[in-house]
C-alpha cells in the first residue's frame, strides 16, 4: 500500500511540475488511485478472514486497517490536487 500511494505522490509531483501534462499524466493518477482503492479493499476482506480465523486480535486488525485507510485518504487527497490542477489550467475532465 505504501509503495502504491508513494507512486501515486510521484505521480502527482510530475503532474504539478509539468505546465503541459497530458491525459496520460492525469489517467495514471486516476489509475493509481483505483489500484489504492482496490487494494484497501483486498486488504479488508483478508483482515476481517484473518480476524475471524484467529490469526491475530480483533485490536491489532483495527491498528492495520486505521493505516490502510489513513493511506488510502492521502491517495485522494493526491486525486483532490490532481482536479485543482486540471481546474486551474482549464482541463476539461
Amino acid at each position: 500500500m505504501l509503495r502504491l500511494v508513494s507512486e501515486a505522490i510521484e505521480n502527482m509531483i510530475i503532474i504539478l511540475n509539468k505546465n503541459d501534462a497530458t491525459d496520460t499524466d492525469f489517467n495514471k493518477a486516476y489509475n493509481k488511485e483505483m489500484e489504492i482503492n482496490n487494494y484497501r479493499n483486498q486488504l479488508r476482506t483478508q483482515n476481517i478472514e484473518n480476524i475471524n480465523s484467529k490469526k491475530y486480535e480483533y485490536q491489532s486488525g483495527t491498528h492495520f486497517m486505521d493505516i490502510i485507510s489513513e493511506c488510502e485518504k492521502l491517495g485522494d487527497y493526491v486525486i483532490n490536487v490532481i482536479e485543482a490542477v486540471k481546474e486551474k489550467r482549464g482541463i476539461k475532465n
